[in-house]
């Protein structure tokens, strides 16, 4: 009985030890920035808020004294983003669009208040080269599932496709 107590114990442990982990690499995505006045002075305090386009979800926090902000743990999908500061029209991104471990960088230059002026941003897209993380990582679109022949119907393949990525040695 109590080797079988201790078992039990020790596989708890383990488990435990090993849920920070699977929470890492769940799948989420950060985005960044920094929000600036028009002459590239950083502006504190300002509301940054992010909605997800397709659930409504909301998350919501302010910049730094640097006028840095990070939001991490969104969910994959469209966004829209929205900046408001004192003194400052509010500026709303309609099409910030995050994938699978992603960080991405927005960085905003608000534009001095004039009367019930918002300024809009239609298309934001994220740089081709990630600058932040040094992951290899991607997402494989829709279109390639569908219309690439696989080899055996092994769908791992796929991940091939992945800059960076290489088959795993066969010992």
């Amino acid at each position: 009985m109590k080797v079988k107590t201790t078992a039990i114990t020790c596989l708890l442990l383990l488990v435990s030890a090993l849920a920070p982990a699977a929470y890492a690499q769940s799948p989420a995505a950060t985005l960044s920035g920094r929000v600036v006045d028009p002459q590239g002075a950083a502006i504190d305090n300002a509301a940054v808020e992010v909605t997800h386009k397709t659930t409504g979800a909301r998350r919501s926090t302010t910049t730094n004294d640097e006028g840095a902000f990070s939001i991490a743990g969104l969910a994959v999908g469209a966004y829209t983003a929205s900046v408001t500061a004192p003194g400052f029209a509010t500026t709303r991104f309609d099409e910030v669009v995050l994938v699978v471990g992603q960080t991405a960088s927005l960085d905003i230059a608000l534009a001095v208040e004039s009367p019930n002026e918002i300024v809009e941003v239609d298309d934001v897209q994220a740089p081709l080269i990630q600058t932040v993380t040094s992951v290899v990582g991607g997402v494989v679109g829709e279109n390639e599932i569908e219309t690439l022949p696989l080899n055996g119907r092994n769908f791992l393949e796929l991940a091939l496709l992945i800059p960076g990525n290489s088959p795993a040695p066969v010992m």
